[in-house]
């Protein structure tokens, strides 16, 4: 990352994920014991066949969408 330019232009980044390896088998864990519930978070599961139509879904703001699942058959 051009760390001065970030510095100079007073620039923000914003991570939309900063998990690490360490969190995983956490995060595991809390699913397999039913302490979080993802499943509301899901609003749409797709097939492979259907990226572009999920690609699309990421940029529209016409779609109610939480978390698009791609399966691969």
């Amino acid at each position: 990352l051009p760390f001065y330019q970030l510095y100079f232009k007073e620039l923000k980044i914003f991570n939309s994920r900063a998990a690490t390896a360490e969190d995983f088998p956490v995060a595991i864990d809390l699913v397999a014991k039913g302490a979080v519930k993802f499943e509301a978070l899901i609003t749409h599961i797709l097939q492979l066949a259907e990226l572009s139509s999920a690609i699309e879904m990421l940029v529209s703001d016409e779609d109610q969408r939480m978390k698009i699942i791609i399966e691969h058959p």
